[in-house]
């Protein structure tokens, strides 16, 4: 799977991006740059998942999201030109990829602290895309997330501001996977989670969970879906 940040790539490219999914079995997840349609401005975030259709044809499905919340700071840009930001009203899916579960946010939506929990139980892993320079505050949402929702999290930030990473569940000298700061040079991170390995961590009791690789599992996991999940009966 290959993330990229907010606002990042031209909606005109989306069906090449689309055909390298298909060819490639790669899913691609990705900031949309804005598209203005008369005086309304829309900031989607594309998901792109291959699959065979018939089980024979390869082939891929694009899905857009249209961000729910948008900053005060891009809302002040885009009525400084007159235009009016369209925020999504439909509830945010769940995507499920070689059996991984996981939603898709963009950047101050996960500042709605409901909005971040809506998945408790079902998030394998949680994917951001962002184009945010305050990486400070959005860095405790992540490791508090990562923990509190008992998930992997995958940030993606423009080298700008950096900050991008994989966080995982743990005691916080191990947390993150992979991290880079930023830099001038566009950067190619690459991680492993392993779905499997926390599910079957999840499944345990506090007794066999403590000196375990990952942090006890929070308040209000449900393990009957952790299990529902492994058995592939969502």
């Amino acid at each position: 799977m290959l993330v990229l940040p907010e606002n990042y790539v031209p909606f005109e490219w989306l069906p090449q991006l689309a055909s390298k999914v298909a060819r490639e079995g790669l899913a691609i997840i990705t900031g949309v740059e804005h598209v203005i349609a008369g005086t309304n401005v829309y900031n989607f975030t594309a998901v792109i998942l291959p699959f065979k259709y018939f089980k024979t044809i390869p082939t891929a499905a694009i899905f857009f999201q249209l961000k729910k919340h948008y900053p005060p700071e891009e809302k002040r840009i885009i009525e400084g030109y007159e235009y009016k930001a369209i925020e999504g009203t439909v509830d945010r899916p769940l995507y499920r990829w070689h059996d991984c579960y996981f939603p898709v946010y963009c950047c101050y939506e996960l500042a709605s602290i409901t909005d971040r929990a809506e998945f408790m139980s079902w998030a394998d892993m949680v994917v951001a895309v962002e184009f945010n320079r305050d990486v400070n505050y959005f860095g405790s949402i992540v490791e508090s997330l990562s923990r509190d929702l008992h998930c992997y999290f995958v940030q993606v930030n423009t080298s700008q501001y950096g900050d991008s990473r994989i966080t995982q569940p743990t005691k916080s000298e191990e947390r993150n996977l992979i991290a880079v700061k930023g830099g001038l040079n566009q950067s190619l991170l690459i991680g492993e989670i392993d779905i499997q390995a926390l599910r079957e961590f999840q499944i345990k009791t506090y007794n066999l969970q403590k000196n375990g690789m990952f942090k006890p599992t929070p308040p209000g996991i449900d393990v009957k879906i952790v299990r529902r999940k492994m058995e592939k009966t969502p």
